[in-house]
């Protein structure tokens, strides 16, 4: 019996702007890099996509966005966090 193994990379989850400063009640955009799929995590909710780019959260609380990124595959993923 014969196969083959194939070996996926896993992509690397980047957010731009990996500094954020902004004043409370602003909006916040985040884009995602990396992959071809995106689920975005953060203190205002969840977000999917498969541009990176979420809508506009509210910043009134300080806290983290996470990036959980798919490659084209399907199967590999990895993550990123930045925190406001």
């Amino acid at each position: 019996i014969t196969g083959s193994v194939i070996v996926n990379a896993t992509p690397t989850a980047g957010i731009n702007p990996s500094v954020i400063s902004i004043c409370a009640g602003s909006s916040i955009n985040l884009n995602g890099t990396g992959g071809s799929s995106y689920s975005w995590s953060a203190s205002g909710g969840t977000f999917s996509s498969s541009t990176g780019s979420p809508t506009s959260w509210s910043a009134t609380n300080s806290g983290g966005y996470t990036i959980s990124v798919t490659a084209t595959s399907g199967i590999c993923t990895s993550t990123a966090s930045v925190t406001a």
